[in-house]
């Protein structure tokens, strides 16, 4: 888990505990042998900065609610592509995939596609669609953008 607020990086540590998930010490990398797919850590993090020791590449990077600056989107795009291997290690084969959720009224949304075009991704954007927002039509207010890299 990535972020830049600490109180933000808190709640989503409770809630990965909440779901069973192993949480990790941020000190180190989390480790595939010590948790793999349900092992969690969290750093404090800024769009600028290196990335933390992780066991980067990973195969797919979540996100949601990162496109908020169109001076941010070509360090994010960085960051995403960096997580996913897709600039460091474009020959190693297999798929990777960003799935982030943003406003449908965000403006940062179209250059970061165009960024993730330019590093080879075929992008996809559609509302998201959830069954579990029954209350209001929130959802409707939400796009869902999946990139997928084939390496």
């Amino acid at each position: 888990l990535l972020d830049y607020e600490a109180h933000a990086l808190s709640c989503a540590i409770a809630t990965a505990q909440a779901s069973g998930a192993q949480v990790g010490s941020s000190d180190a990398a989390p480790s595939l042998d010590d948790g793999g797919a349900t092992g969690v850590a969290a750093y404090e993090f800024d769009w600028t900065a290196p990335l933390p020791a992780l066991e980067a590449p990973f195969d797919v990077v979540l996100a949601s609610d990162v496109l908020y600056d169109k001076a941010q989107v070509p360090l994010i795009a960085n960051v995403v592509c960096s997580l996913l291997g897709v600039n460091e290690h474009p020959s190693t084969g297999g798929t990777r995939r960003l799935l982030l959720a943003d406003r449908a009224s965000g403006t940062a949304r179209t250059p970061f596609v165009e960024k993730l075009k330019e590093s080879g991704a075929a992008v996809v954007v559609r509302p998201f669609d959830s069954p579990l927002v029954v209350a209001d039509d929130s959802a409707s207010d939400v796009v869902l953008v999946e990139a997928t890299w084939n390496l």
